[in-house]
């Protein structure tokens, strides 16, 4: 039984973590893309 829950929260866990690093990943990729884009415009 703990094992199982166990087993359920550190999959929690580890899934938060790579929705963590999507999200950080995804919004720096966005900040490259506006300084670019700036540039661009000058």
């Amino acid at each position: 039984m703990w094992q199982a829950l166990d087993r359920i929260i550190s999959a929690k866990n580890s899934m938060e973590g790579i929705m963590e690093k999507e999200m950080y990943i995804r919004g720096f990729l966005d900040y490259e893309r506006l300084v670019c884009e700036k540039d661009n415009h000058i």
